[in-house]
């Protein structure tokens, strides 16, 4: 019988967390790893390319493979992560599957082929995209961005499984019923109906059991049946970004209390759904500011970005100290280690279908969308939402991807739905979006705009006033969340040396201050291209143009993400005048000030994170490292919100100095953010009283 708790836990209880908790991902089930040397046209080449080889045809991959000889008696599957385009699987020379389209897992069940402790041949024909275009050359399958790529781009596996066995286990975290349940594929490989109990033991890496429970179905021979299995569970560490609590799910397959088949599956739980203009994980308002990157090594942000399997955990940790708190994956998914390590730290990951528009889209007969579109639901949806839907990092699948435009595409808004559609029947358990097709009414539980500015076009007006004077979309919806995957186009080598590219220069030093707009007019899901330059600038290497100013712009572009922040609203205000010229360099104009003269200025305190709604806001004026006056206040800010103070303080009597406004926060009793804003000080205000004291009055 499954076990039911009664649910007595308080909101607040259950917010509360305990130290980080994770170890890489456990194995599956019984497996050997088929990752390594292969032979490839007479010479030896390694398994898998992550990152892809560029050929059109077909290319053969073989290796020798080896069944352990204590798997007598179980089923053997051979488990590809992903392969891009298409595959042709042999074993000993005969064929045993077609694999139709790219990116998705699948299984081969070979158990008739081979034999436990004896070797086989295994053969992997993979073809480019020239296979997945049809006779008049236009594309018919998605292939992202790697139209001249292709490969075995993920890990290999053999497997070994029970004649009765678990096919999948879709985990399902609930943080508002407090539940748990999994829906259990079991697979009766055998002639006869089978009875089976299916009992599940929850455990964080190396800790007891939290959380038991059981399910019976009976299976008939040959058939795959689904059993749900559900369970109370009030009392599980949540999973959140700064405390990435993970869980192993241990199945077993009973079959007259004989156990027949083992697996496990690494889960987190938590639950992310939209309410509103807003996006809440585990019952806290979170505002997702972050990235976009891909494993497109020819195309963006590859300059700081290091997402090899060894490379890529220290670059998470760098990713995380900017502040970022959620990245898209833009072209195409990737390899499944990116995905677990993301995991395992607590970034959050927009997981991007292959439906990458561009040219080659283009002069599509509606015919030929329709057939592209029921080759994407059914040879890429089940395999891609299955390899990743357990995940607790993910926090949104994308379908699409500039899809509706005309020249890219020109899908309608119906048959992105269908795609939507397609991916929301294997996994309803997150948000579904459609990436810059909000322009053309693609919507169902948030909207995103790509360059709500213009494609290369610097803002104007207020960046505090964005809904106000923003037209049609620019504004931020009521009803659904409004974001936006790309904005300010900050990368784009082909226009180095030509004028406009100090316009991409100049996008740079706004994302500082735009994304402060964006987070006070209510955007909630924002990914620009950021931390391929940031990075660079806080690490001292600029990025092309060579900008002295590097080390200011990377710092303003990580506080403007800091999710304890405070900020000058009238001094952002002004935009990127204080440090950037006509051109593109560094030139420090500060603003002018009054010395002596009483200063008013509007600060607004955020209070981004998951616990903890006390933050004390201070400030400070100095002049070189003399303070010569401070004050701070604490106030309650609720998660995910912000609260806005009155400012006053008196600007010291030294003409022809500069003033530094010195903003600071604090939780805990631990400084979370500081930032300097600097003033020309100029004439003087004679007989101004002076004061030590900066007041601080909530609004």
């Amino acid at each position: 019988m499954m076990t039911r708790t009664r649910i007595a836990c308080s909101a607040a209880l259950i917010l509360l967390t305990t130290a980080p908790s994770w170890a890489a991902a456990p194995p599956l089930r019984e497996q050997i790893s088929l990752n390594g040397p292969w032979q490839r046209d007479g010479a030896e080449v390694n398994v898998p390319q992550y990152f892809g080889e560029a050929f059109t045809g077909t290319r053969a991959y073989l290796r020798r493979v080896v069944v352990p000889a204590d798997w007598q008696g179980k089923r053997v599957k051979l488990a590809f992560n992903q392969i891009a385009h298409q595959a042709r699987v042999f074993v000993d020379g005969a064929l045993v599957h077609r694999q139709q389209g790219g990116w998705a897992f699948f299984e081969v069940d070979v158990t008739d082929r081979v034999r436990p402790g004896k070797p086989f041949e295994l053969k992997v024909e993979v073809s480019g995209s020239d296979a997945v275009k049809n006779r008049r050359g236009k594309v018919t399958h998605p292939v992202g961005a790697w139209m001249a790529k292709a490969g075995i781009n993920d890990d290999v596996w053999l497997r070994a499984y029970g004649e009765v066995h678990i096919e999948d286990a879709f985990i399902k975290t609930s943080f508002r019923r407090r539940q748990l349940s999994v829906v259990y594929a079991i697979r009766n490989a055998g002639k006869s109906p089978q009875t089976v109990t299916i009992v599940g033991k929850a455990r964080r890496p190396g800790g007891p059991v939290e959380k038991t429970f059981e399910v019976q179905a009976t299976v008939a021979g040959g058939e795959v049946k689904e059993a749900t299995a559900v369970a109370a569970w009030d009392d599980a560490q949540l999973y959140w970004p700064d405390a990435p609590t993970l869980y192993h799910l241990e199945s077993e397959v009973r079959v007259a209390g004989q156990v027949r088949d083992r697996q496990t599956n690494r889960f987190g739980f938590r639950e992310i759904w939209t309410e509103g203009n807003r996006i809440y994980l585990n019952g806290v308002r979170t505002n997702l500011f972050g990235d976009y990157q891909s494993i497109n090594t020819g195309g963006y942000h590859t300059d700081s970005s290091n997402l090899t399997r060894e490379g890529w955990p220290a670059t998470v940790d760098r990713i995380q100290a900017m502040n970022i708190r959620c990245l898209r994956f833009h072209h195409q998914p990737v390899p499944l280690y990116i995905l677990e390590t993301a995991e395992e730290k607590g970034l959050l990951v927009c997981s991007e279908a292959p439906n990458y528009a561009r040219d080659y889209l283009a002069g599509l007969t509606d015919e030929e969308r329709e057939t592209y579109i029921q080759n994407f639901n059914a040879d890429i949806v089940p395999g891609w939402i299955r390899r990743e839907r357990n995940l607790a990092c993910i926090y949104l699948f994308n379908a699409t991807n500039e899809m509706t435009y005309k020249a890219l595409g020109n899908f309608s808004p119906a048959q992105c739905k269908a795609m939507g559609a397609a991916v929301r029947a294997f996994d309803g358990t997150r948000p579904v979006g459609y990436d810059g097709d909000a322009n053309f009414g693609v919507t169902e539980e948030l909207r995103n705009v790509h360059y709500p500015n213009g494609y290369n076009t610097e803002p104007t007006g207020s960046i505090y006033r964005m809904n106000a004077q923003a037209k049609g979309l620019q504004k931020v919806f009521a009803d659904v969340p409004t974001g936006t995957g790309e904005m300010l186009h900050t990368h784009d080598g082909k226009l180095a040396g030509k004028p406009e590219y100090a316009h991409v220069i100049r996008n740079r030093w706004w994302l500082c201050f735009w994304l402060r707009g964006l987070r006070y007019t209510d955007w909630t899901d924002v990914r620009p291209a950021c931390y391929w330059f940031a990075a660079n600038d806080l690490a001292g290497r600029p990025s092309r143009g060579n900008d002295p100013g590097h080390l200011i712009r990377g710092q303003s572009l990580k506080n403007a993400l800091a999710p304890i922040a405070l900020f000058d609203k009238e001094y952002d205000d002004l935009g990127i005048a204080p440090y950037v010229g006509d051109g593109i360099r560094f030139v420090g104009r500060w603003p002018e000030i009054r010395a002596g003269s009483t200063q008013r200025r509007t600060l607004i305190l955020y209070n981004d994170e998951f616990r903890d709604t006390a933050v004390t806001a201070e400030a400070l004026v100095r002049i070189g490292e003399a303070t010569h006056a401070r004050g701070s206040i604490t106030l309650n800010v609720p998660l995910g919100e912000r609260r806005e103070i009155a400012c006053q303080s008196q600007a010291p009597d030294e003409p022809g100095k500069t003033m530094s406004l010195v903003l600071r926060t604090k939780k805990g009793g631990k400084v979370r953010f500081e930032e300097e804003r600097c003033f020309a000080l100029v004439g003087s205000a004679q007989g101004a009283r002076s004061s030590d004291a900066v007041r601080l009055e909530a609004h």
